[in-house]
């Protein structure tokens, strides 16, 4: 059956996602087993065995229609044994396949055809040997850029035109016929269309968002879970992934440093980091206001006391909007960070110190583990011994909750420089942190963990007896009362199957990889005349400038230094670079080339680009020539 798997190999490599022919395997299985999940055709499935080979020769010409071969056998409900694919026999089977089970083939047969059709042009690409026969841009290879681009306007003409007269409108006529439903063929068509005008996020030069490529034994568990199609609010309807995310929690917690060894710890997967925010702020509310009330005169009539919150102005936004919804608003305020992008520890108390002297009650302080553009880490243990110190049972304890969406995933490594930026955590009453981001678990991937046990069911728990009752089968270990949603995908078994697959030193080693390759790009940054950094790097983002030569004269005529690591620069130079970045940007984009962010920091007054390495992708030093290359190229007329 190893046959099979020969082009989804090429798949994998070439958006740059196996680390090795294995995970291509088990991408492969899972894909094979969500086909079958699928398939109207009841047979008995539960003895397959798959048995592969991993030194096997693989063929990339007919790799492909193997592939494809493989799962149509499977929608069939034909069975496979390590000697390969022989038909399963069965009175219920058909050798025909309905028009949707159609559908499904044709998006295999375009996930299969589409990467085999850039795997030459992204070998070339990632190996630095681009062929100039191959491309009509600079650079840029046909099959393969990151984005076919399109104003919205021609998006809407081409999209009609590629599909045959399709456009992106749904009937809403309560009086039709159905005269018009989609056959198999024509949607096979419009979902090609789709792919072909999608970013493409596993891209190499994709750089736009903390996200990217996608990992293959990440992705094989996602597609697992969507095949069984259940909700993870019940042990009742979702056993298995019950039992992974309650496992995953624990492991996170124990990462973090808190007591899992006496289980005084809580948590959940969340759908998003924004998300996990706000269950931080609800929970730090609710133990608040618990102890508040507590110590009030039940007799009298007790006012609502004043919330204030405080987090970083490098903060993500999401915690405005988390404020806005438990109904602080303006009370969550933001504290000035000192230059390097940390929060400012004298500012945090004395705005602590204001909000009781106005009679307002600080319960909140959220410290960032890797801002969106700097990359800055707040001091946590400066934050928790500052919040320690201001509580008391008479003014009420400050919750510290740190948000490692982007940097969180630090608790991997034990090397010394990425500890130091965790320090403190185990002291922190709650911790998020997106696999999605960093590691290329599919979107999206979010855990968070509290120190206090059982806080979220505290907090959220309404006792809808239809759904949740001691009574039923493994009820002690239902999840879903502890969420303020209902319905919960089985988002753990994503990142449940990378750490058993990869080890906690191989997603360690990951981490370590982009710290490493990021550290050799600030040095080529500062090395280049072409090139200036924004401001001083953090582990995890480069922030710099793209000089054109006639800017590199202006700066030297000033007598700045490009290689200073917090550039003071002049309003006039500022405003250039602020429309150069943007420019360049654009350029890049419409051209398919690369997809790389410009964005507004604190300490400049022009925006400036932004590097990360997100996804599951490892860049290489031939790969920071060609970055730099490709923008001097594009930006040298600027």
């Amino acid at each position: 059956m190893y046959f099979g798997m020969i082009s989804l190999q090429q798949f994998l490599e070439t958006s740059q996602l196996a680390t090795g022919f294995l995970p291509a395997i088990i991408f492969g299985v899972a894909l094979g087993y969500c086909v079958s999940a699928y398939s109207f055709h009841s047979s008995s499935n539960a003895g397959r065995r798959f048995e592969f080979e991993k030194n096997s020769k693989r063929n990339r010409n007919n790799g492909g229609s193997q592939l494809l071969q493989l799962l149509l056998n499977l929608i069939r409900g034909d069975s496979i044994s390590e000697q390969g694919i022989h038909p399963y026999k069965d009175v219920n089977s058909s050798d025909t396949l309905s028009e949707e089970e159609r559908v499904l083939e044709g998006s295999l047969s375009l996930l299969s055809s589409e990467r085999d059709k850039i795997l030459n042009a992204n070998k070339n690409i990632l190996s630095n040997k681009d062929d100039a026969s191959s491309t009509t841009r600079i650079g840029v290879h046909v099959d393969n850029k990151v984005v076919e681009y399109r104003t919205p306007s021609d998006l809407t003409k081409d999209f009609l035109l590629e599909t045959g007269g399709h456009s992106f409108s749904l009937d809403t006529n309560a009086n039709s016929d159905n005269s018009n439903a989609l056959g198999s063929d024509c949607m096979i068509r419009i979902l090609s269309a789709i792919q072909k005008f999608s970013v493409n996020t596993s891209h190499p030069y994709f750089f736009n968002q903390l996200f990217g490529a996608t990992d293959p034994v990440s992705l094989a568990a996602e597609l697992v879970a969507l095949s069984v199609n259940t909700s993870n609010y019940t042990y009742e309807t979702a056993p298995v992934f019950t039992m992974i995310e309650r496992e995953v929690v624990h492991a996170f917690a124990t990462l973090a440093g808190y007591d899992t060894v006496n289980n005084i710890y809580d948590g959940l997967m969340m759908p998003g980091g924004s998300l996990s925010n706000l269950t931080a702020l609800h929970a730090a509310r609710h133990q608040y206001l618990s102890g508040y009330y507590a110590k009030q005169d039940t007799s009298a009539e007790i006012p609502a006391p004043e919330l204030v919150a405080f987090v970083s102005s490098e903060a993500h936004y999401s915690f405005a909007k988390a404020g806005n919804v438990i109904g602080i608003g303006s009370n969550m305020v933001a504290i000035d960070t000192v230059p390097s992008g940390a929060m400012n520890m004298s500012q945090l108390e004395n705005a602590i110190l204001e909000a009781r002297k106005s009679g307002k009650h600080p319960f909140f302080v959220g410290a960032t583990a890797g801002s969106t553009v700097r990359g800055s880490f707040d001091p946590i243990e400066d934050i928790v011994n500052t919040c320690e110190r201001l509580s008391s049972s008479e003014e009420g304890r400050l919750w510290v909750h740190v948000d490692g969406a982007w940097g969180g995933t630090s608790v991997f490594s034990s090397r010394p420089d990425l500890k130091l930026l965790m320090r403190g955590l185990e002291r922190a009453d709650s911790f998020t942190c997106n696999p999605h981001k960093m590691l290329g678990a599919p979107q999206q991937t979010t855990c968070f963990v509290s120190r206090h046990q059982h806080i979220l069911k505290a907090s959220n728990s309404s006792n809808a007896k239809y759904l949740f009752d001691d009574r039923k089968n493994g009820a002690a270990y239902d999840l879903g009362d502890g969420s303020y949603t209902c319905g919960r995908r089985t988002d753990a078994i994503k990142f449940w199957a990378m750490w058993k697959y990869y080890g906690l030193t191989g997603l360690a080693s990951q981490v370590e990889q982009r710290v490493d390759i990021l550290d050799k790009f600030s040095h080529a940054v500062r090395d280049s005349d072409k090139f200036m950094l924004a401001c001083s790097p953090w582990a995890f983002n480069v922030n710099f400038f793209y000089l054109p030569k006639r800017v590199r004269k202006m700066l030297q005529n000033r007598g700045i230094d490009l290689r200073e690591n917090d550039p003071v620069l002049p309003d006039d130079i500022s405003e250039e670079l602020a429309r150069i970045t943007v420019i360049l940007k654009l350029k890049l984009h419409e051209a398919g080339e690369m997809m790389i962010p410009y964005q507004p920091i604190s300490n400049q007054k022009a925006d400036c680009f932004r590097l990360v390495i997100a996804g599951n992708k490892c860049l290489e030093e031939h790969n920071i020539t060609h970055i730099m290359s490709t923008m001097d190229t594009y930006g040298a007329d600027l």
